[in-house]
């Protein structure tokens, strides 16, 4: 899992201290976090702290009677300043509605995002 973190910020170290692991990336924001995050072409979209990138998957939206199959492609979410970890599955659920609904291709099916498998997850 990847955390954008702000060290100067009371309530993003707490955060970090309670929810980071060894397995997850750690952004300092004010302490070069912010040059290593953009150049590994990571989202601009950064604006409070502690933030969580998730990785959504590329997929696509159905087709109905006024659209065709859209394809959306891979993009990242940022969870802003959440409250605990339920907070950030409470994001993952609502994604996962979204990719559930995505025409299945059998050569790239889409899992499920979950908290445990969120660092696997191929850049």
């Amino acid at each position: 899992m990847i955390f954008i973190h702000n060290s100067l910020s009371k309530e993003s170290r707490a955060f970090i201290a309670a929810h980071a692991t060894p397995q997850d990336t750690v952004y300092d924001w004010y302490d070069g976090g912010r040059e290593a995050f953009w150049a590994t072409g990571n989202t601009h979209e950064v604006s409070a702290f502690p933030s969580i990138v998730i990785d959504i998957p590329s997929h696509r939206i159905p087709a109905n009677s006024d659209h065709p199959v859209q394809n959306i492609p891979r993009k990242q979410k940022m969870v802003r300043k959440p409250a605990d970890m339920a907070a950030v599955q409470a994001h993952l659920d609502r994604i996962n509605v979204v990719l559930a609904r995505s025409p299945r291709d059998p050569r790239r099916p889409i899992e499920p995002l979950t908290l445990d498998n969120m660092s696997d997850r191929k850049r």
